[in-house]
């Protein structure tokens, strides 16, 4: 009788081990897909695809010399303000900006805006957190194109 306990004794530490495993990736999984603020990067594949692309926008942009300065105030609004060379409003232009909280990359936001004679631009918008953004930004006008990518700590409060 004591021979027939023995036998069962390998299988039975395997079919644990396996038990053990399985519960052990379950565990993991459910932990890892609990938190709907992880998110991975939007588009990381295309940005990676068009590198070589995006490298020659950001020299041509640098070569432009515009700038974009991104604010919030107090009513609420998201204020663009794109400037030449010479820190003069580019009027006329249309800004596409889509942008993301750090902590929250499952939340991106797009928007699509115009400038006006002073180069700015104001939306209403809702920043949910305050922190770490980031921002992309591709501006239009004169048949010029000008993008840039920013990271900012903005303040939130919706």
């Amino acid at each position: 009788m004591s021979r027939g306990n023995k036998s069962w004794r390998w299988p039975m530490i395997v079919i644990g081990l396996l038990a053990t495993h399985v519960v052990a990736m379950v565990t993991v999984v459910m932990v890892a897909t609990r938190d709907g603020s992880f998110a991975v990067t939007p588009n990381y594949y295309e940005k990676a695809l068009n590198w070589d692309k995006a490298q020659e926008q950001k020299r041509a942009s640098e070569r432009l010399g515009w700038k974009v300065e991104i604010t919030t105030n107090d009513r609420g609004e998201l204020e663009v303000r794109l400037v030449d060379r010479e820190g003069r409003g580019i009027a006329d232009a249309e800004v596409q900006v889509s942008f993301y909280h750090h902590a929250h990359a499952n939340e991106l936001v797009k928007l699509l805006m115009k400038t006006d004679g002073d180069g700015r631009a104001v939306q209403k918008v809702t920043l949910r957190h305050s922190g770490l953004y980031q921002f992309e930004c591709t501006a239009k006008a004169n048949q010029q194109t000008y993008s840039t990518s920013m990271t900012q700590i903005m303040q939130g409060g919706g």
